[in-house]
């Protein structure tokens, strides 16, 4: 009877056996690589282009295009400006991280007064179905102002002006900052066109050049002495740039993709 019981089982199992069998290579034909492509290609195959508004805190707020190509790799280009209130705050970090001084952030705040800030940007995203990128590139800062007073940029040097004369005139400060640029974040696609992205990253200065123009004066010695201060306080500013300016970036940006 047992032997009959088995004999029972193997022919149920061998009846089911071809049934499952076709079931199952059906399913795989279903999932086969031709129709996954015919039905969804792969993103990697796909190129695309959007324009972004947004800011990168505490470095600028502006605009950017954003181009991916096969393989799923980026080119990001943003042209913005440094806004005071972003400048305020990194020269509240410094200070009260004890890396310089307050009449120092005055200064440096009275010569930002204008601001461009170019980026450019070399990425990946790294998982065909996921939004997650990784970039890195290089970002062109250009700074302008004016300092109103010998004795601003005096005291941030620690030079003694007070018998200088022109304690009211005008220095022209110009400075140009040479950036090294890293982010990581998520970019999020609704309706296939709207763009959310959020990201962190860092950017710190490679090399900074500035040139403090002095106002000329008429009074003899005075004219050598101003000159001798602008050539200090370049010095000065490049030496901050160079050494404080390496700071966390936070980024949001929304666009629209065109294709």
């Amino acid at each position: 009877m047992a032997e009959d019981v088995d004999d029972i089982s193997v022919v149920a199992f061998g009846g089911a056996r071809w049934p499952l069998a076709a079931a199952v290579c059906a399913v795989l034909v279903g999932m086969s690589p031709s129709r996954a492509w015919a039905e969804d290609p792969p993103l990697t195959e796909d190129t695309h282009l959007t324009v972004e508004g947004g800011t990168h805190f505490p470095l600028d707020v502006g605009g950017q295009v954003a181009a991916e190509v096969p393989y799923r790799l980026r080119f990001v280009a943003s042209l913005g400006v440094l806004p005071g209130p972003y400048v305020d705050t990194i020269n509240e970090v410094v200070v009260s991280a004890g890396g310089y001084d307050e009449p120092t952030a005055d200064l440096i705040a009275a010569a930002l007064d204008r601001s461009l800030v170019a980026r450019l940007s070399v990425g990946w995203r790294p998982l065909p179905r996921w939004g997650w990128t990784v970039d890195a590139g290089y970002g062109l800062v250009t700074l302008g102002g004016e300092v109103t007073g010998a004795d601003l940029i005096g005291l941030a040097v620690g030079v003694d002006v007070d018998t200088m004369g022109n304690d009211d005139a005008g220095f022209d400060v110009m400075s140009t900052l040479h950036l090294i640029t890293f982010d990581t974040g998520y970019e999020w696609v609704f309706f296939d066109r709207l763009v959310l992205g959020a990201r962190i990253g860092f950017a710190g200065t490679l090399d900074a050049v500035t040139e403090v123009v002095a106002p000329p004066s008429s009074r003899p010695g005075v004219d050598a002495a101003l000159q001798g201060l602008a050539r200090e306080s370049e010095a000065y500013l490049d030496d901050i740039y160079e050494t404080y300016v390496f700071t966390p970036v936070a980024s949001l940006t929304v666009g629209y993709r065109f294709f």
